[in-house]
């Protein structure tokens, strides 16, 4: 099923716009700093199969 189909689309952009405008940007948890390769190695580790 399609977001559009099920109304979760919606929702979606509400909780988004909420979470912007109350949401720090130094309360969000911050990544290790190799996470992108670290998943772009998987990714193309997957692709091979």
């Amino acid at each position: 099923m399609k977001w559009k189909e099920i109304g979760q689309e919606e929702e979606l952009l509400k909780e988004f716009q909420w979470a912007e405008e109350h949401v720090r940007d130094e309360d969000v948890p911050q990544p290790a700093p190799d996470e992108f390769e670290m998943i772009m190695k998987r990714i193309e580790e997957e692709c091979r199969r």
